[in-house]
């Protein structure tokens, strides 16, 4: 994707947010994956077809139903990935649904620690839509202790604008409870955020912040997709503390 015209297209496939313009969504992203593409459309219209108006094939249902085609399918997406990080490119919401569709299908951890590393200090980057939420969320569960402190020194300086966004909050959270030192979470976050009470305390984003550490993961005050971006590949987590523990010293 070329840097200017990447702007052009990312304009397209944002003012295409309705619900009645997510076919044309989808077949953006489905036009990454090369020859692959009318396999995945075809199957997506017959599932259009089944009274399933509104539903679309995920790439990782795509290769559940053509296993054979896995391994060269995520080889390109791979390289796409790739290209597109290293563009700089990560921030657009049409990159940002590649690099879901990559993540969601990827078997393959080492693949998913190179990316985490890559973007490790890019990762607000990639809070303009819940699907990018959900790759940072990923990321940042893999990365070691010291790579999560660059995270966390990353997010400082926007730190006063992410609080009330309605996207990057919900970061902010996952970083809480997912950090095992506390000392910095208290030192480099919730202290900065607490300075700013008296003109964000009626800020929804802001208080969930709060909800979301006495109650993490709550389905009362967090959506089901937000709860999937928190818990998303959770397993390959290299946090080590009790959660209650943290949760305890965070309060």
């Amino acid at each position: 994707m070329h840097q200017y015209a990447a702007d052009v297209i990312e304009f397209v496939y944002s003012t295409e947010c309705d619900g009645h313009n997510e076919t044309q969504r989808r077949e953006m992203v489905y036009a990454f994956y090369g020859q692959y593409f009318l396999l995945i459309k075809e199957m997506d219209n017959a599932l259009q077809s089944k009274d399933k108006e509104g539903t679309h094939i995920s790439l990782k249902d795509f290769i559940g139903q053509k296993p054979q085609l896995a391994e060269n399918l995520m080889e390109k997406l791979e390289n796409i990935v790739q290209k597109l990080v290293e563009k700089g490119l990560a921030r657009h919401t049409l990159v940002q649904a590649i690099m879901y569709d990559y993540i969601q299908s990827l078997k393959d951890h080492d693949r998913l620690k190179w990316l985490a590393d890559t973007m490790k200090e890019k990762l607000p980057t990639l809070l303009a839509s819940k699907k990018g939420l959900l790759v940072a969320c990923s990321l940042f569960n893999v990365l070691d202790a010291k790579d999560r402190k660059l995270v966390v020194k990353s997010i400082q300086e926007p730190l006063k604008e992410m609080i009330t966004n309605k996207v990057a909050h919900l970061f902010i959270l996952h970083i809480l409870n997912t950090l095992d030192d506390t000392v910095i979470s208290k030192k480099k976050i919730l202290n900065d955020i607490l300075i700013t009470i008296d003109e964000n305390i009626n800020d929804k984003c802001f208080q969930n912040i709060f909800l979301g550490i006495y109650a993490p993961n709550s389905k009362r005050y967090f959506s089901e997709d937000e709860v999937h971006c928190f818990e998303f590949n959770k397993e390959l987590s290299t946090s080590k503390k009790d959660p209650i523990k943290r949760r305890e010293e965070l309060m």
